[in-house]
């Protein structure tokens, strides 16, 4: 350990925490920054997202997005941090025995995102629904500007040879043409 008084305590509250999240570490389903994140969490609190790990699985780095939006969720609301998994959604993709634990994590993350975000997540359903009615290929990507701060899209297409570069460049044109194109630039 090092010699610091901040990694003692740190240490310490690992030392309190629940039995199952310790198991968590253990089994490297989550990581110790996360970990010590939730050391900090209620008794009960650390105790439901232990039993949520053995769900589902996330990587490093989408556990610390997921538990970042928990926390932001349960601040919005004044919430415990485990609150938005009450949500029925968030149960019925923990329940669906159809998706492998890393699929139930990623979706986790969709939703939770989307109860962060609800008017940007309207926005990005509206922008797909129009960039769908353009029938373009589905390697000719839209990309709206972040956040849709601006009516900016960006637009790419990788092509392997000159053929396939020429139907896409066909596809581009004919979706320049459509008047749907113009929902894509008003959808905020």
């Amino acid at each position: 350990m090092a010699p610091h008084k901040s990694v003692l305590e740190s240490y310490i509250r690992l030392n309190g925490i629940h039995p199952a999240l310790r198991l968590c570490l253990a089994e490297d389903r989550l990581t110790l920054p996360s970990v010590a994140s939730l050391a900090a969490m209620p008794y009960e609190v650390q105790s439901r997202m232990a039993s949520l790990m053995g769900r589902i699985r996330l990587s490093a780095s989408l556990q610390r997005k997921v538990l970042a939006l928990l926390e932001e969720l349960s601040a919005m609301t004044g919430g415990q941090m485990d609150a938005p998994l009450d949500d029925p959604l968030v149960q019925s993709i923990l329940d669906d025995s159809g998706l492998s634990p890393f699929q139930k994590g990623e979706a986790l993350h969709e939703i939770l995102y989307r109860m962060k975000y609800p008017t940007l997540s309207k926005a990005l359903d509206r922008f797909q629904a129009s960039r769908k009615q353009l029938a373009l290929p589905g390697s000719v990507r839209i990309i709206p500007h972040p956040f849709f701060e601006t009516g900016d899209l960006r637009v790419e297409f990788q092509a392997d040879n000159a053929e396939r570069f020429r139907e896409l460049a066909n596809a581009l044109h004919n979706a320049a043409q459509s008047p749907k194109l113009e929902e894509l630039f008003h959808i905020v």
